[in-house]
C-alpha cells in the first residue's frame, strides 16, 4: 500500500469524518445542511419528539464551533417570517424553545432563559388557562401553548461564525 493511500486511510478519512458535522463551505456560515439568516443558522428535524427530547437532540449537535444549539427562538416578525417560509412545504407546526417550565405562565427561551421580547401568540391566547406546564409551538405563523409531552418536529438554531 502506498504512502499516500495510508496516510489518507489512517490520518486524514478519521479527521474528515468527525468533522462532518462542522464542515463549513466557503463563504457560507453555518454547519452543513443548516440553512443561514441573519446572524443564525437552522435546521429543521422531520423527526417527531417531546419538546424535552427535541431540546437534547439540538444539544447533541456537533456545532462546537458554533456553540450549543437549542430549539429556535424568534426575535423579530422578519424571522418568523424566514422560519415559516423555509419550512411551510416540509412541516406545519414545529417546537419553539418557549416555555414555562420553571415558573407555570412565565415564557423564557431555552438556552438564554430570556423573556421574548417578540411574539406571535394566537389571538386571544391567556397562559393562565391552562392547569399543565406548556411549550409553545408554531402553526401557521401563530404560536400556541401545548402539553409539552406530545411529539412534533422541530427547528435547532445556533449562532452562525459571523455572530
Amino acid at each position: 500500500m502506498s504512502s499516500s493511500l495510508r496516510y489518507l486511510l489512517l490520518v486524514a478519512l478519521p479527521i474528515l469524518l468527525s468533522i462532518n458535522g462542522t464542515r463549513t463551505f466557503c463563504g457560507h456560515p453555518c454547519p452543513f445542511q443548516w440553512i443561514s439568516f441573519g446572524d443564525h443558522c437552522y435546521l429543521l428535524v422531520l423527526q417527531r419528539l417531546t419538546w424535552a427530547d427535541a431540546e437534547t437532540y439540538c444539544k447533541q449537535l456537533p456545532t462546537q464551533r458554533y456553540g450549543t444549539a437549542h430549539l429556535v427562538w424568534i426575535n423579530s416578525l422578519e424571522e418568523q417570517q424566514f422560519v415559516e417560509a423555509t419550512l411551510h412545504e416540509a412541516v406545519s407546526s414545529f417546537w419553539l424553545g418557549l416555555n414555562d417550565i420553571e415558573e407555570k405562565g412565565a415564557f423564557v427561551w431555552t438556552g438564554t432563559s430570556g423573556s421574548p421580547g417578540f411574539t406571535q401568540w394566537r389571538p386571544g391566547y391567556s397562559s393562565s388557562h391552562n392547569n399543565y406546564t406548556v411549550c409553545a409551538t408554531s402553526y401557521r405563523a401563530r404560536w400556541y401553548a401545548t402539553n409539552c409531552r406530545l411529539c412534533n418536529h422541530f427547528v435547532c438554531k445556533v449562532d452562525n461564525i459571523r455572530s
